[in-house]
């Protein structure tokens, strides 16, 4: 039995994955549901209550400003949503 192999497996079924496609007009799309950036925290912070390991990928379209990324980081950074991962990871979205 390699232990390994089981660690990370079960740890990874411990983590929520809320994928966030980042639009220009201070909204986000997730799971096809729009919200909002004063929604998103309320989003997030009730994920949060339900499972504490959470990762949050922003998924950023080709054609969006970098300053709307860094805008939805500092918000979030702002708004003490500290136990969550932060990436960038290929658009998934169609145009």
């Amino acid at each position: 039995m390699d232990m390994s192999k089981e660690t990370s497996q079960s740890s990874n079924e411990d983590i929520k994955i809320i994928k966030l496609a980042v639009e220009q007009a201070n909204s986000v799309i997730s799971n096809g549901k729009r919200y909002d950036d004063g929604e998103l925290l309320t989003m997030i912070r009730l994920a949060i209550k339900r499972q504490n390991d959470i990762r949050l990928y922003l998924l950023l379209r080709m054609m969006l400003h970098t300053k709307r990324y860094l805008t939805i980081m500092s918000y979030l950074k702002e708004n003490k949503i500290e136990n969550v991962t932060i990436g960038i990871k290929a658009n998934e979205t169609k145009n």
